[in-house]
């Protein structure tokens, strides 16, 4: 919390940061700009997790504990978007910081561990919208504004990029519009899908159309910002086509999803040459039939 308070305020500071600005306060921020960026770095830890109760555990205490992590994860909310807003400022004052391949990858490896989908039973695979927003939008920026040193990390950006699609792909059981608080009708105006086995509580979840609208429609806007640098990119696109296509063969599979996620693989696919679309139908072909007769109808 200490953290988070000091890159606020610091975010605070370069607000009022001017080109007019006396050279001395400006390479007074200079010199400590790089270690804030770090310190923004920090905020961007995994999303906090349940935890297991024995059945001997007395009702209030699961309620305590309930209570508790719903604290935890409001204040993770907060520490992603004050994190990523300061990133953000630094990026746009460049005569602050440079920064260099080295923190591009760091940020991105930071951003892949705050929306990695769980591996356990014990964690969610999804994430609030706020940090949705907030990671997407870190992403977009990097990729607008450092795009040719973006290339020597294509990995790590196809792996955040991943991440945001699944997220999109599948929505989440967490998930709550702030417009459906209170509304009936988007209360009414619901998508049921189902949840793989690793997913907290029962086999079923639901997600308002607004979040999944707006995820989709970031993450088209994302693949958008992608398809100019189909040279570099294209080899590491494959895995979220197939992913995708492999979705459609799911029964529960949202009809709307499909629909909303199509733009985005339009893209994907634009930024494919006749080798890795050759490609792409051998791992359809290896994966199933079905697959392969998906992949034909996109």
């Amino acid at each position: 919390q200490h953290i988070a308070c000091s890159v606020h305020l610091f975010d605070l500071i370069l607000l009022n940061v001017t080109a007019e600005s006396s050279p001395d306060k400006r390479k007074e921020l200079e010199i400590v700009s790089s270690d804030f960026m770090f310190l923004a770095l920090e905020l961007f830890y995994p999303r906090p997790i349940g935890l297991v109760f024995e059945v001997s555990d007395s009702t209030s205490d699961s309620s305590s504990a309930h209570s508790q992590l719903n604290t935890r994860r409001k204040q993770w909310e907060q520490h992603i978007e004050i994190g990523s807003q300061l990133i953000l400022s630094l990026m746009d004052e460049k005569e602050l910081l440079r920064i260099t391949e080295r923190d591009l990858a760091l940020i991105l490896a930071s951003i892949d561990t705050a929306t990695s989908p769980g591996a356990t039973s014990t964690t969610s695979p999804f994430v609030e919208p706020s940090v949705y927003a907030a990671c997407n939008s870190l992403v977009a920026a990097l990729i607008q504004r450092f795009p040719k040193q973006l290339y020597t990390c294509c990995p790590s950006l196809i792996a955040s990029v991943d991440n945001l699609f699944r997220h999109a792909l599948w929505g989440s059981l967490q998930d709550t519009a702030p417009s459906s608080i209170g509304n009936n009708d988007n209360k009414a105006k619901t998508l049921s899908t189902s949840k793989n086995n690793n997913d907290i509580g029962d086999n079923s979840m639901t997600t308002t159309v607004t979040v999944v609208n707006n995820r989709c429609q970031r993450i088209v806007r994302l693949t958008e910002l992608l398809v100019p640098h189909r040279d570099v990119l294209k080899k590491h696109v494959l895995g979220m086509i197939h992913e995708f296509v492999t979705a459609l063969q799911d029964p529960n599979f949202h009809p709307y999803r499909k629909q909303s996620l199509m733009p985005a693989i339009y893209n994907l696919l634009d930024m494919l040459t006749v080798h890795e679309t050759q490609t792409l139908n051998a791992m359809m072909t290896s994966s199933s039939n079905t697959g392969k007769a998906m992949f034909k109808s996109v």
